[in-house]
């Protein structure tokens, strides 16, 4: 379909390639006339649609209701408020005329720089085609759905009017849709059925009350609440708010990716359920693909509408909070939240998870945890954690090049293990979790992905995001820059290399194994205290015990 959109550079010897593939597009786009004669259908009354405030819509279809059916009768309703598609029928002017209008229109914007990524075009540093309070997205989505556009034509199109640089992140959604579709011909149950079958025995701890709560609109938190009301009423959200929603049912409220795709099956005008499937599969990381990062509730407001626009649109509830407060109004002053007519579980919606708020250990009157005694232990200090056994590691180079994690004493006999000291370069403390009895990683899982992660940090320049707990509890926590990894030799302790694990097989000794080992295991503090960076390695893994997903939250991001 798309033999067109291919992005080579248009030089000298590609110029008669490109004239011809120009013309491959003026026939792919030719009108076609009329069929001499319409395939029979119901028609809009006998499907149920054309009114949709309760007449003529049959008793057993969703949408019927039967007070506003008799409000409709007795002539009382308001069709703003008993007609759920009014907005919808306001917002989609419909047929082939209005969608030619907007692909034009929206090419007019686009020339102009409007559907540009974060950090490349100066009027904007969120990123075009993420502001939720521009119409900056193309919006083409249902005419290509029931046909009014052809994707061809949009590809053609775009390709006369918009420069290489200016059309390629657009063209490469378009093609998306035919990725959808191949990918749902190969795993046709794809809408229903997880792609990878570990995930169909995940347990998922969310309520029906935090669904319904969510496909209300009434989580609590102003950017999904609004994404979720503009959804209802006219069936579409830009595809950053997909993503900003959809994460906060699956990571947030750990519901079903399965919940969301029924709901915005139904929702959405532009439902496609191809693109729907991969797409819900993806941010349930049950997909061939899954997404790499967890969107913050919060700080996505800020960054996609810093004037609070978009929800003050969609929640007018809200509409008179300071611009400061309208992403999280429960931290306005109670005078602020009173003159702005906003009574938290009253006017506006308590939240429904409070995660990002500190842990319950940090406030006062709760009973400590085991691991904060433990931390109030340790000396303020660092200089006063001993080291009672050298810090053994191996430098990157080495770890790269690992193909199987072996004991302390194999890689100590090659020659293969340094012991840090703090003019060698910088260090990095890996944690992570014991998968069997004897070996950390018998299959090389986790340190495997740890290699990928390390080699696109030690090869790319950049910030290494934050995670979305570190962003909400530490408000001084920053990005870290790849360039902290790059600037020195890197080394790593790892428990398995680092502390000794053999010697009490050659000794059978109680006394050698506490000399070393154990001493090793007690200068753990002290090593932390040496380290530049902390890992945590948290790879997708099946318990080897009960034969299902570990922990939900150990997700690789």
């Amino acid at each position: 379909m798309f033999c067109a959109f291919l992005m080579l550079p248009m030089g000298n010897d590609n110029r008669e390639v490109g004239w011809r593939l120009e013309e491959e597009r003026g026939e792919a786009v030719r009108r076609l006339g009329s069929p001499p004669e319409w395939p029979w259908s119901l028609t809009l009354d006998a499907l149920g649609y054309g009114r949709t405030g309760g007449r003529k819509i049959p008793p057993n279809f969703r949408q019927f209701n039967e007070k506003r059916q008799a409000m409709l009768t007795s002539g009382f309703a308001v069709l703003e408020e008993d007609d759920w598609a009014y907005e919808m029928r306001k917002f989609w002017p419909m047929g082939e005329a209005a969608a030619m209008r907007r692909l034009e229109e929206w090419l007019k914007d686009a020339a102009w720089g409007c559907y540009f990524p974060p950090g490349l075009h100066p009027r904007d540093e969120a990123g075009g085609r993420f502001r939720a309070d521009k119409a900056w997205t193309a919006m083409l989505s249902p005419y290509i759905r029931f046909g009014d556009l052809s994707a061809r034509y949009v590809e053609w199109r775009t390709c006369q009017v918009l420069s290489q640089e200016l059309r390629q992140l657009f063209l490469k959604r378009v093609v998306w849709r035919d990725k959808a579709y191949s990918q749902l011909y190969r795993c046709p149950d794809s809408h229903s059925v997880s792609i990878r079958p570990q995930y169909e025995q995940e347990a998922w701890s969310g309520t029906r009350l935090q669904l319904r709560r969510w496909q209300r609109g009434e989580t609590g938190y102003p950017l999904v609440d609004a994404a979720m009301r503009q959804l209802w009423k006219v069936g579409w959200m830009c595809n950053h708010l997909r993503h900003v929603t959809a994460q906060f049912l699956i990571e947030h409220l750990d519901l079903s990716w399965k919940e969301g795709f029924a709901w915005y099956d139904y929702t959405l005008v532009d439902t496609d359920v191809a693109i729907n499937a991969m797409m819900w599969q993806m941010g349930g990381h049950s997909g061939i693909g899954s997404w790499n990062f967890v969107m913050h509730p919060i700080y996505a407001g800020k960054k996609v509408d810093p004037e609070g626009n978009y929800v003050r649109r969609w929640l007018p509830e809200l509409r008179n909070l300071p611009t400061e407060y309208i992403h999280c109004p429960w931290e306005a002053p109670t005078g602020t939240r009173i003159s702005a007519q906003v009574l938290i579980n009253g006017v506006y919606w308590q939240r429904v998870i409070e995660w990002f708020e500190p842990m319950a250990c940090c406030v006062a009157g709760k009973r400590a945890t085991p691991l904060e005694i433990y931390a109030k232990s340790l000396p303020d200090d660092a200089d006063a954690f001993p080291a009672l056994f050298p810090m053994y590691t191996v430098s990157s180079d080495i770890l790269l090049s690992m193909t199987k994690i072996e004991p302390h004493e194999k890689l100590k006999a090659r020659g293969q293990l340094v012991a840090f000291t703090d003019d060698l370069g910088r260090a990095a403390f890996v944690s992570h979790q014991w998968l069997a009895k004897q070996h950390p990683d018998p299959h090389f899982r986790q340190m495997s992905i740890l290699q990928t992660a390390l080699k696109r940090i030690l090869s790319t320049r950049g910030f290494l995001p934050l995670d979305f707990v570190t962003e909400a509890l530490v408000r001084t926590a920053k990005p870290v820059p790849t360039q902290d990894f790059q600037e020195q030799p890197l080394f790593f302790w790892y428990d398995y290399f680092s502390c000794p694990q053999l010697e009490h097989r050659f000794f059978n000794s109680d006394e050698v194994d506490s000399l070393q080992q154990a001493s090793a295991i007690k200068s753990i503090p002290a090593y932390v205290s040496k380290c530049r960076f902390f890992l945590a390695l948290c790879p997708v893994i099946e318990c080897p015990n009960e034969n299902k997903v570990g922990l939900k939250k150990a997700r690789s991001r």
